[in-house]
């Protein structure tokens, strides 16, 4: 009795059909300012379709298969935040393999700011609070400053001489009305604006 059960038992494991369709021989992710860049190497992915990158168990973008190197760049990040990435492998009969975790820690201190730059706000849209960061490439005066539609200022929340580096800044927009706003960076002849959502 006990040798029929284990027959039956081998018998339906070889019968699984195998799900390690995609040989993945490095997966990797690495933090930068605002950004975490994963890179992948994968070979024998004839049965693969495409590569789902889930962010903390929710779902970051879809790669369509494309050959055997594939990088991408997660700018929906924070700074000093800890991040989980999960890639799977998705098959054309929409089986899914998971292929394996890295995580990764955007930083300020990742790389050396050489250039002006505004980031788009996060998270957009907001309620009622958004952080904007901004890099600032040489000693001087810089100022963020929030526009309505209109073309209105309704806050600055940074100005002054700030000195070469990066800056996180929280808004707070409670006391403002549900719409799209401006922000914009000033500094020297550098200027750029971004729009961003206050929904409540």
């Amino acid at each position: 009795m006990h040798t029929s059960k284990l027959l039956f038992v081998i018998i339906f494991i070889a019968t699984v059909p195998s799900l390690l369709a995609a040989n993945v021989t490095s997966f990797s992710a690495t933090g930068h300012s605002r950004e975490v860049q994963l890179h992948w190497e994968a070979s024998e992915i004839s049965d693969v379709v495409r590569f789902d990158v889930l962010r903390n168990g929710l779902l970051a973008m879809r790669i369509p298969v494309s050959g055997g190197d594939y990088t991408w760049s997660d700018r929906e990040v924070q700074n000093d935040r800890p991040y989980t990435y999960t890639l799977t492998a998705v098959l054309a009969d929409g089986r899914r393999e998971i292929v394996g975790s890295v995580s990764a820690m955007p930083s300020f201190d990742a790389y050396t700011v050489d250039e002006y730059r505004l980031y788009q706000n996060y998270p957009n849209p907001f309620n009622p609070e958004t952080t904007i960061e901004v890099d600032v490439a040489q000693d001087g005066y810089a100022s963020l400053t929030v526009y309505d539609i209109l073309g209105q200022k309704v806050a600055q929340p940074l100005s002054g001489n700030l000195a070469r580096g990066k800056y996180s800044v929280l808004f707070d927009g409670r006391d403002l009305p549900s719409g799209v706003y401006l922000y914009q960076l000033q500094a020297g002849s550098f200027v750029d604006h971004k729009k961003m959502a206050l929904l409540k």
